[in-house]
């Protein structure tokens, strides 16, 4: 048995599941609760989105019982989820909050500021009586809606929710909170006369549904649901949502409900997420719903930084890991590790002078920031000022050596050793003056976006706005002003587009909506062995959203379908069609001609037999024609009547060089006329997706997947027989997921390896049982600390007949058994993308070890007998 202490802990971080609590779709609310008073009611939805129930059932039982009802249409775990993490910095000034929000004015240049479009936040409250959001809360205030469901003590049990109709954000400093609602708040609306900056609409009326405590950060998807529901029943125009945990696929109930919000009319903006680093097929539901407008990350051309003032010399900018400044800093003597940062002098082993009280400036680049600022500690340095290397960002990871670790630019450091140069003595200190400095990745995806595709290869996110290093108002507490990075920002910023979209025409469906924004994005470029290349459609959607060009043009000029997925090559479909529309009153001649993508490699190929997700991921250096895909237009030139439209037809190839990468590709159809530019992002995928494995049985990891986990924390070794205890002792399925997958089946084999039944899904009574066993989430493969991240199946010896469990339901509920004593194997079954569960090779299996199940000892059975 191997021990597999070191990995629990990450096993239970996401999206962990409630002890027997679901959510139920129902056909009739009143006659379920009559017919099953004994329920503990959680919540009750009542709405054209969502007619039903959550509720906690009180044993195994009575889940077994209720649900086999046939008034239940669907159900759903209840599971948690986690708060959005964002980093910030505070205490800005004016002239900087210009600079740093200057992406924020294009209604400036428009008929319109939002005015009389309502924009529902769903998050952790908002600040109301910050004064750039109105000061007030309710009518003829800025934050006018909304509804508190979850209090500042609520701390993941049912019982600390002390829901209220006052959705304010008052945590206060040391409580963990980190103001996210009031910053999105201030993203999309923000009127601040003291320091003269505005949110993407200003005129907008803002309605805030907190569903994050003060110190939780987990928070159970019915709350979202009924948050969701609120602002619905509350007649937002639009509705956004900065959260979400790693899904990739759109039956989620967050995305289920999220499209059924957009099918009544509501323009829903979520945020792909931020796991931008973990590779492909990650977007998190609810951005994974199919008809709501999921945002990706791009970074702002500049990033807030704050003063080093030089005594008698003026000043440079410094930045800090957290965009925080220094505080309570008085001045110190400046020195250098050396005199010119040209030579090879600098901090990485410890040094035998001493450098008491100085703020010491070293280059970086030779060792690590962390080693370099340890050895200056211990020499007794107030601080350290890190130089960036030519050409490199000022970005640097948290260092904690027990003094302030700041980074400068390069021609900055060079200012300094100028200066030490001409004087011997220098003296310096760390303000908290707020400036700026540009980002050397500005204008480009952020490394922190969540790339797409979906699971089932439909491309997220839709579209891109700034997300990184994005500055707007915090709670008071925090300081009233900060910096956050993530697609919890770009969300708001095009949920704010919309809002001055529709302020010229609020007609607009939001299907016409996603439409006109993809339309008239514009696609950013990346960098490929030193070349620029448009960035692939999964990491930036169609572009970045340019709500000028939208408006001047969408009156003008419309293409559908907004997007094209061209599937994997297994499953291509090479003739596709686009509808292009003139919709003013003269005749419009159109251009049409395509461009491709950069490619990326989701995959290491290293071993054929086990592709594992690249994270992050990297892009092919492709120098063939055939290594891209090819279009064959039926028309380059196109002339529409006033008022008409014209359907083109595509006829599309795809690469013929790569399949074996399972490569994404893509690129944009343009579609130009006077004045106007649209385009069409596509993508697909080489190679056949059911073909990639589900199961990680790579040699190399640490511990064998899959395998059986014991209760006391060991792992069954292939060649051991489990022994366990009837009702006491549980063993456990251990999975390891290369790919997502709609089923994860587990069955139950007798000694003879003959089928009894399914191990019902979803339902138990232990918490340490977290994974849902319908549309998983793949594994990742980077986490923290070491440790693994993986599935934990639980046993608890019920089983129900052969095929009961389908996709997230389990029938025949009545028909649920318990294993007597004897042996027994578990099967596991993962379901390939595509796959067809009635055909054996579209399943990925592994069968466990022999499994001893013994019946409870007599609690006598150590007394002598009589005779």
């Amino acid at each position: 048995m191997q021990s597999l202490l070191l990995l629990l802990h990450l096993s239970y971080v996401l999206a962990t599941v409630q002890p027997l609590a679901y959510i139920l779709e129902l056909t009739n609310i009143q006659s379920f609760l009559l017919e099953y008073p004994e329920l503990h009611l959680r919540h009750t939805f009542n709405s054209s989105i969502l007619t039903g129930v959550s509720v906690n059932f009180h044993s195994l039982d009575d889940a077994h019982r209720v649900l086999q009802d046939p008034n239940i249409l669907q159900t759903w775990p209840v599971t948690l989820h986690a708060r959005p993490m964002s980093n910030y910095s505070i205490n800005e000034i004016p002239g900087a909050a210009q600079k740093l929000t200057s992406q924020n004015l294009a209604y400036q240049q428009l008929d319109t500021d939002g005015s009389g479009i309502r924009i529902g936040v769903i998050d952790s409250g908002v600040d109301y009586r910050h004064p750039a959001l109105g000061g007030c809360f309710g009518v003829n205030c800025k934050v006018r809606y909304g509804y508190d469901l979850v209090g500042d003590e609520y701390n993941g049990d049912i019982a600390t929710l002390k829901p209220d109709p006052d959705p304010m954000d008052s945590c206060g400093t040391g409580s963990g909170a980190t103001g996210h609602g009031t910053h999105i708040s201030g993203i999309l609306a923000a009127d601040d006369k003291e320091l003269n900056w505005t949110g993407v609409a200003p005129g907008a009326t803002l309605g805030m549904w907190r569903v994050f405590s003060c110190q939780n950060v987990l928070t159970p998807n019915d709350i979202l649901i009924k948050a969701m529901e609120m602002a619905y029943k509350a007649d937002m125009d639009i509705v956004n949502l900065s959260f979400g945990e790693n899904g990739g696929w759109a039956e989620d109930p967050l995305a289920v409900v999220a499209d059924r919000m957009v099918e009544a009319g509501v323009h829903v903006v979520v945020a792909s997420g931020d796991s931008g680093g973990n590779g492909v097929f990650l977007t998190a539901a609810p951005a994974t719903g199919r008809k709501v407008i999921s945002t990706g990350s791009i970074d702002n051309r500049l990033v807030a930084a704050h003063v080093l003032d030089i005594k008698g010399h003026g000043s440079i900018v410094y930045r800090t890991a957290d965009n925080f400044p220094i505080y309570n800093q008085t001045h110190h003597s400046l020195v250098s590790v050396s005199k010119s940062l040209n030579l090879s002098v600098n901090a990485c082993t410890s040094l035998s002078y001493n450098l008491t009280n100085a703020y010491v400036v070293t280059k970086r680049g030779d060792c690590a920031d962390y080693t370099q600022a340890a050895n200056l500690q211990q020499a007794g340095a107030a601080a350290v000022i890190l130089v960036s290397l030519q050409g490199q960002d000022t970005n640097i990871g948290l260092i904690s050596v027990g003094i302030p670790v700041v980074s400068v630019p390069f021609d900055n450091g060079e200012q300094i050793q100028h200066l030490l140069r001409k004087e011997s003595r220098l003296s310096a200190r760390l303000t908290t003056i707020l400036s700026t400095l540009p980002v050397l990745s500005g204008g480009q995806v952020s490394s922190l976006s969540t790339l797409g595709p979906t699971n089932e290869l439909e491309l997220k996110p839709e579209i891109s706005a700034v997300g990184g290093y994005v500055f707007s108002t915090l709670p008071r507490y925090l300081g009233s002003y900060g910096t956050m990075s993530g697609t919890s920002m770009s969300s708001p910023w095009v949920a704010g587009s919309i809002a001055l979209l529709l302020g010229y025409n609020k007609e607009l469906t939001p299907q016409q909506v996603r439409t006109a924004l993809m339309n008239y994005a514009q696609p950013v470029n990346t960098t490929i062995t030193n070349k620029p290349m448009i960035d692939s459609p999964i990491r930036q959607g169609a572009g970045v959203a340019d709500i000028i060009s939208t408006i001047a043009c969408v009156k003008k000029l419309s293409v559908n379908p907004p997007k094209l997925n061209l599937n994997d090559t297994q499953h291509f479909t090479n003739t596709h069609s686009l509808t292009i529309t003139n919709h003013q009153d003269s005749e419009l001649t159109v251009y049409i001609s395509y461009q491709n993508s950069a490619t990326v490699a989701g995959y290491n190929i290293s071993n054929p037999m086990d592709f594992e997700p690249l994270e992050p991921v990297s892009f092919l250096a492709m120098s063939r024609l055939s290594d891209y895909a090819h279009i064959d237009i039926a028309s380059s030139k196109i002339v529409l009547p006033p008022g008409h439209n014209a359907t083109l037809s595509l006829d599309i190839t795809p690469p013929t060089t790569n399949n074996r990468f399972h490569s994404f590709y893509g690129g944009y159809i343009v579609v130009r006329t006077s004045g106007c530019t649209a385009s069409v992002p596509f993508i697909g995928m080489s190679g056949n997706m059911s073909a990639l494995p589900i199961l990680d049985r790579s040699p190399s990891t640490s511990f064998p997947f899959p395998s059986i986990g014991n209760p006391n924390n060991t792992i069954l070794a292939s060649n051991e027989t489990g022994q366990y205890v009837l009702n006491q002792t549980f063993p456990s399925v251990l999975a390891r997921l290369l790919t997502g997958t709609a089923i994860a089946q587990i069955q139950v084999l007798d000694q003879h390896h003959t089928t009894l039944g399914d191990v019902p899904l979803q339902i138990t009574t232990n918490q340490t049982s977290p994974n849902p066993r319908a549309w998983v989430v793949r594994n990742l493969q980077r986490t923290l600390n070491g440790a693994t991240d993986f599935k934990v199946w639980k046993w608890d010896f019920t089983y129900l007949p052969v095929n009961a469990t389908v996709y997230g339901q389990n029938r025949q509920l009545d028909k649920v058994q318990t294993v007597t004593p004897g042996t027994y194997h578990l099967k596991l079954r993962t379901l390939r993308v595509f796959g067809n569960r009635n055909n054996i090779h579209d399943w990925d299996q592994w069968t466990s070890p022999p499994l001893q199940v013994k019946s409870i000892p007599s609690k006598h059975h150590n007394h002598p007998s009589k005779e």
